[in-house]
């Protein structure tokens, strides 16, 4: 008689900079007690503009992705090369290129909202990814820049204040910091503190 292991459930969650020492940080096996907005916030507006950004860009465009939307669990190099770099927030069309399911959540910070208090659970980072740089191992966001580290490469500083978003000594050019959160060990929301 053989023992299965227990299924894991896991939940998606996407985090987009809203700079200025204002996001949570993240790091691969952590586990903490995370700030996500609430189901019933319909209306979360996009991240700040970066410097990098163009007004034509369709990540401007983009729905509510706390109304479910969807983000890829990967995205292939090649695919990523031929777009020019890839966003969470063009959720159409990679969804016809990988093919995925909605998000269950997404991470909570007062740029995108001043005006709804988050639901906060705990739960454990397993995979952190970008869609341009892949997976990362940790984003830390204590400074006056946020430090980006892929797995098996250098750390990328981005600037978090001045010019948010602009990337120092790093030649690929990045519109979208947004990054796709594999979550396992969710509990029930609790919705007793504030951010």
């Amino acid at each position: 008689m053989t023992t299965k292991a227990p299924i894991k459930i896991v939940k998606r969650a996407l985090w987009r900079p809203g700079w200025h020492q204002l996001d949570q940080p993240l790091g691969i096996g952590q586990f903490s007690r995370f700030a996500f907005f609430t189901p019933a916030h319909s209306s979360l507006g996009s991240p700040r503009p970066t410097p990098s950004s163009k007004a034509s860009d369709p990540a401007s465009k983009a729905s509510d992705p706390a109304s479910k939307a969807s983000a890829p669990a990967s995205i292939a190099p090649a695919k990523q090369a031929e777009r020019g770099g890839a966003s969470w927030n063009e959720e159409a069309d990679l969804n016809q290129e990988v093919g995925c399911g909605p998000l269950d959540f997404q991470f909570f910070n007062r740029t995108i909202s001043e005006t709804h208090q988050p639901l906060f659970r705990f739960a454990r980072v397993l995979e952190i990814l970008h869609p341009v740089l892949g997976p990362l191992e940790r984003v830390d966001t204590s400074g006056l820049d946020y430090v980006f580290k892929p797995v098996g490469s250098d750390e990328i500083f981005v600037n978090a204040e001045e010019e948010p978003g602009v990337a120092y000594d790093f030649d690929q050019p990045i519109s979208d910091w947004s990054l796709l959160v594999t979550l396992d060990d969710v509990s029930e929301p609790q919705a007793d503190a504030i951010v």
